[in-house]
C-alpha cells in the first residue's frame, strides 16, 4: 500500500505545473491530500510570522500557490473522464454567481464526479493507465 501511495504521489507532483494528460482518482485524492496539508502548514507559518494578522501580499501568495497546483491537476483529472478542463472554470467560476445553495450544490456534484473512475480505454488527452 505504502509504495503505491509513493508512486501516486511521485506520479501527480512531477507534473504539478501540466495541464497535459491524466490523472487518476487515487493520484489526484493523495495530491490533494498531501498538497492541502502543505497549504494548511503555509498558511499557519505565515500566521505565525505575522502575528494572525497576514497582510493582503501574504493572503494573494497563498491563494495563488493553491490555484497554481490545484487547477492543473484538476484539469489532468478531467481529461481522464474525457472532459476539457472548462469544465473546471464552470464550476468555480459560474457556479458562484447565483444563491450560495446552488454554488454549493455544484462543488459538491464537481467533486463527487472527480471520484467516478477513470474511462477505460485512451481518448483524446493521452493514454489509459490503471
Amino acid at each position: 500500500m505504502f509504495k503505491k501511495f509513493k508512486k501516486a504521489f511521485i506520479d501527480s507532483f512531477k507534473n504539478i505545473l501540466s495541464f497535459k494528460g491524466r490523472i487518476n482518482p487515487f493520484e489526484y485524492f493523495v495530491f490533494l491530500c498531501v498538497f492541502l496539508i502543505i497549504y494548511s502548514l503555509l498558511v499557519f507559518i505565515v500566521k505565525k510570522m505575522t502575528n494572525n494578522e497576514p497582510g493582503l501580499y501574504h493572503i494573494l501568495f497563498i491563494i495563488l500557490l493553491f490555484l497554481v497546483g490545484f487547477i492543473p491537476s484538476t484539469t489532468r483529472r478531467l481529461h481522464d473522464r474525457d472532459k476539457s478542463g472548462w469544465w473546471l472554470f464552470a464550476v468555480l467560476f459560474i457556479g458562484n454567481m447565483g444563491p450560495k445553495v446552488i454554488a454549493f450544490v455544484s462543488v459538491i456534484c464537481f467533486f463527487v464526479y472527480l471520484l467516478l473512475p477513470s474511462i477505460p480505454k485512451n481518448n483524446r488527452f493521452g493514454k489509459y493507465k490503471k
